[in-house]
């Protein structure tokens, strides 16, 4: 029966802790992407719909009850 030594658990306890800092940073770089790729279409979509509510609530009266 073999018994596993610390330092073998402690490699793969890094690897693990490596392979998840990888994951993170392609994340994080598609992300980045993204934003970079699609960050004026959807600021404009944003702006769009800011400006529709503040003008729907100017012509809107406001009920207070």
């Amino acid at each position: 029966m073999r018994v596993a030594s610390p330092l073998r658990c402690r490699g793969q306890r890094g690897q693990s802790l490596t392979e998840y800092a990888l994951i993170v940073v392609l994340v994080a770089i598609v992300a980045l992407a993204a934003v970079k790729l699609f960050g004026k279409q959807i600021k404009g979509l944003f702006e769009g719909a800011s400006k529709e509510i503040s003008q729907g609530t100017k012509d809107t009266p406001v009920k207070v009850p």
